[in-house]
């Protein structure tokens, strides 16, 4: 072996040693990507005001460039909506506007009448395209996009006002009078009437309500009907579209947003209590039609809500506002108090002594542990007990 091999050898032995000596953090450090450099800058940019919009711009440099996000708010723009490009959220909670041509663009969210008096037809076509093609964002009260670039002096003014532009569309005008015109206004035959329940449910003093509830022609939606006759206080028109509604097939699978209007209106006046027992029957509608019998329903519905009150086939949410409507109506007619009287199960067939929770023998816990509450359903049944 001469001397150059044994060199040669020495220096891939040196090699090998040190490959395996060193630990493998060492060689993550050395060969690493650095992370990109990004630079916020601290103060925002000059204020642009358009109109009542004021648009605030930001700025960000990262991986070799700047990025600008004019964030504009105004008046109106409510803080609860919320909307963005389909697919960044979780379609769960995604409020549908029943445009076929918005609907599968766009994440919405929010309060139903923020979203339906502030969506309208024209402020969906232009969010579509400020959506898709712009990537801009509404949430917590403001109007959003970014830009590529550092905008600045007249760049700058022309964004603003195109961010401004949106968010003025969004929050001109009060929630009654854009019901109202959207009432009047959408193309479509089920968003007018989504507008109008929403308008004579909520706002159905406000002028334009009662202009709009006058009785319209016989194939209107019973619905519509009911909440035009509440709003115009006319009993007798409130239990014809009653008896209207009762004689569907299904009382209760209409527009959700329309059923849950006319179901607040019947628990904030009262009366059509059986139209409120029939939406009992729809899951989506159920906690919405509780609540109405609790406010408004007479000891006729006690023995309907006692049937929610047990463990089998009912949710929790149900058992709760279950128990908290028989509570108020029994309260509301003079019972439910200690030493008061008050019906029991339907299959117990007859009244019971209310005494207070603390002191019954075995009275779950409000939290309602559901498993420790089916064993003791189970063993009642086993026994030859009624199960309730």
């Amino acid at each position: 072996m001469d001397v150059g091999e044994l060199i040669f050898g020495l220096f891939f032995t040196g090699i090998i040693v040190l490959l395996v000596t060193r630990p493998r953090s060492f060689w993550a450090r050395q060969f690493r990507v650095p992370p990109p450099f990004v630079r916020e800058d601290p103060t925002p940019g000059p204020s642009v005001t358009v109109g009542e919009v004021t648009v605030v711009p930001r700025y960000r440099y990262a991986e070799g460039s700047w990025r600008t996000t004019l964030t504009a708010r105004g008046p109106g723009i409510p803080r609860s909506l919320s909307v963005a490009p389909e697919g960044l959220h979780s379609k769960r909670g995604d409020f549908v506007t029943l445009d076929g041509h918005f609907d599968p663009l766009a994440d919405v969210r929010g309060d139903v009448l923020d979203v339906t008096a502030r969506l309208d037809a024209e402020v969906r076509r232009t969010l579509e395209g400020f959506l898709m093609r712009d990537d801009g964002r509404v949430s917590g009260g403001a109007v959003s996009r970014a830009f590529e670039g550092r905008l600045e002096d007249d760049a700058l003014v022309s964004a603003a006002a195109r961010v401004a532009a949106v968010a003025a569309a969004i929050g001109r005008g009060e929630t009654p009078d854009r019901l109202a015109a959207n009432a009047a206004d959408e193309p479509q035959l089920e968003l007018r009437e989504r507008n109008l329940a929403l308008l004579l449910a909520h706002f159905p003093d406000h002028p334009k309500a009662q202009a709009l509830a006058a009785p319209g022609p016989r194939y209107e939606a019973p619905w519509i009907k009911l909440l035009k006759a509440s709003a115009r206080r006319d009993p007798p028109a409130v239990r014809a579209a009653a008896a209207e509604i009762l004689a569907l097939r299904r009382p209760a699978e209409v527009d959700l947003e329309v059923a849950r209007a006319g179901v607040e209106r019947l628990g904030a006046t009262g009366g059509a209590e059986d139209v409120l027992t029939a939406c009992l029957d729809r899951y989506s509608l159920r906690l919405d039609a509780i609540a109405a019998l609790g406010a408004s329903g007479s000891l006729d519905a006690v023995a309907t809500l006692t049937g929610f009150t047990r463990v089998l086939g009912t949710r929790v949410e149900e058992r709760r506002a279950a128990r908290a409507a028989i509570a108020a109506i029994q309260a509301r007619v003079g019972g439910g108090g200690p030493g008061h009287l008050s019906l029991a199960a339907p299959d117990a067939g007859g009244l019971a002594v209310s005494e207070p929770a603390d002191e019954r023998e075995g009275a779950p816990d409000e939290a309602d542990d559901d498993s420790a509450a089916a064993a003791v359903e189970a063993a009642a049944v086993d026994d030859g007990r009624p199960a309730g």
